[in-house]
């Protein structure tokens, strides 16, 4: 991963392009370590590369959380809780989206 920054320090396109191609495809490494460094490179493919990833461990973290918290604890969280969790989301869809557009 030493390679790939600096790659993008000194703008070697063809060496950055090939760290990007490995990154995708390199899944001995942890998904969490992934994402930081393409955010931190602005590897955009490897971020997309990554979303199928992140989307199970949302869908996985959702079946447990649910499992975790009864009827009445998610009544609970949403009443007292929801100007958080709706500003928690909307940051997020904020900036999902303003990295894919710009």
């Amino acid at each position: 991963m030493g390679v790939t920054r600096l790659a993008h320090q000194y703008d070697v396109e063809i060496l950055l392009a090939e760290c990007e191609r490995s990154l995708k495809h390199a899944h001995e490494v942890p998904i969490i370590d992934r994402l930081l460094l393409a955010e931190l490179l602005q590897l955009e493919g490897v971020l997309v590369s990554c979303m199928p990833q992140v989307n199970q461990l949302i869908s996985r973290f959702q079946v447990h959380l649910t499992s975790l918290l009864s009827a009445k604890d998610w009544k609970e969280l949403i009443v007292n809780e929801s100007e958080k969790i709706s500003m928690l989301s909307k940051e997020f869809l904020n900036r999902m989206t303003y990295r894919f557009i710009a």
